[in-house]
């Protein structure tokens, strides 16, 4: 199964109440961090309430508004715009969730 199609299998569950699957949250947030084309092509399946946990909520919101402005969503700008509506989400957080881990490699 390709990341489109797990997160087409996803969106088809928006109307109808979840059964709590945090894995399979981080996996769709994660694939969109990854390949806008996924949020674009599923962006009117895809709704903030297909989100259980709050965290995973706000990064959608957040992805949404950022595509919305004709941006990339990524790290720094999904990131940025998670810091201006003020909410807790670390740079940590999105990381894990977007399976971009930070490099220890990379000298600074």
């Amino acid at each position: 199964m390709t990341k489109k199609d797990f997160v087409k299998d996803f969106a088809g569950y928006g109307s109808a109440t979840l059964v709590q699957d945090i894995p399979c949250e981080e996996c769709v947030l994660g694939s969109i961090l990854q390949d806008n084309s996924v949020f674009d092509e599923y962006r009117d399946q895809l709704t903030p309430t297909c989100f259980y946990k709050p965290q995973h909520e706000e990064i959608f919101k957040a992805i949404y508004s950022v595509r919305e402005r004709g941006e990339t969503a990524d790290l720094i700008t999904t990131l940025a715009e998670l810091q201006k509506h003020g909410t807790e989400i670390t740079p940590y957080d999105i990381t894990r969730i977007s399976g971009q881990g930070i490099r220890a490699d990379i000298p600074v």
